[in-house]
């Protein structure tokens, strides 16, 4: 999702603009929501770790910019965005159903006997990048990267359980995150006939992020007096965030036209930590810790048309 549009002239002189759809599968995301333990009263339970299936659905890149012609290269600003929901569910069989979105907790674990789970995730990118091409001979051309960007991340998932001892059974979590920061990349171009090439590149960004996020526990107090809830809050404002993008693909150039299909892969940490993953609050409760997340990848397969105007 990062990598610049390909541009089979770089003499071309005017403005141009791109569109690419693709088929993108977050990877990483480990969205823990419960855990299952088969055999609660054995010396070895086992023990299933529920996660929230996640799907792969169809994002969408825009790019538009202006080309100076004479090898001079372009200037353009892009944006990216990826928006989704998923859901689970589980049922405890013969043993026990414990959520965790929340983590271990001083009102202590929430044991049911069945749950509903969901997840929302959203990310984009906003670009300002200059993009120079060196040519080595007729067949390959080096396309230099500098830029801008700033990125943003939202990611809420939600825990509802049912034949709990003390209804409502509820856990919520959300981490809202940005950055900004500049970023570098080149892509090789490979000439292989006067209307097909192949493009590979790698552009990397470093942003200072920001990072808030918040989880809540609600379920009903076992003397009867109404719910308890309990709120776990974090804001970290000196976050390093990091991408890394790599994408391949091949291109066809008719005209003012270039259609092109390929495989890109964007690899974001820090700003999308978990950093309440695991975390403790007093000692009352049984629930297995989650496992803290760093990072995640959005993978994808993708294709796109790149039109510049001035161009017969």
């Amino acid at each position: 999702p990062a990598t610049p549009a390909a541009a089979f002239d770089p003499d071309y002189k005017g403005w141009f603009a791109a569109l690419d759809l693709a088929a993108t599968q977050p990877s990483g995301l480990d969205q823990h929501f419960a855990n299952r333990i088969n055999s609660p009263n054995s010396d070895n339970p086992s023990v299933d770790r529920l996660v929230i299936d996640n799907a792969t659905p169809i994002t969408w890149r825009a790019d538009f910019g202006y080309g100076f012609g004479r090898g001079l290269g372009n200037l353009r600003v892009s944006y990216w965005t990826f928006d989704h929901d998923d859901s689970g569910s589980a049922d405890a069989g013969s043993g026990f159903l414990y959520a965790t979105l929340f983590g271990t907790a001083s009102l202590g674990a929430i044991s049911v006997t069945s749950a509903d789970a969901t997840s929302h995730v959203k990310a984009r990118t906003y670009d300002l990048d200059y993009v120079r091409p060196l040519m080595y001979g007729d067949k390959f051309t080096l396309r230099w990267l500098a830029g801008l960007r700033h990125a943003t991340f939202e990611e809420e998932t939600g825990f509802e359980g049912f034949g709990a001892p003390n209804p409502p059974a509820l856990q919520t979590k959300r981490i809202e995150s940005r950055g900004t920061g500049l970023r570098f990349g080149v892509t090789a171009h490979f000439i292989f006939s006067a209307h097909f090439a192949l493009d590979a590149g790698v552009t990397f960004s470093s942003l200072r992020s920001r990072v808030d996020a918040e989880a809540v526990q609600t379920q009903g107090s076992p003397t009867g007096m109404g719910l308890q809830t309990e709120t776990l809050q974090l804001s970290d404002g000196s976050v390093r965030g990091q991408m890394l993008d790599l994408d391949a693909r091949a291109v066809w150039s008719y005209g003012s036209l270039d259609y092109y299909v390929g495989y890109g892969t964007s690899n974001w940490d820090g700003l999308v930590a978990d950093r309440l993953a695991g975390v403790t609050v007093g000692s009352g409760g049984t629930t297995p810790g989650n496992r803290p997340r760093d990072g995640l990848t959005f993978d994808s397969v993708h294709t796109g048309i790149i039109w510049r105007f001035g161009k017969d």
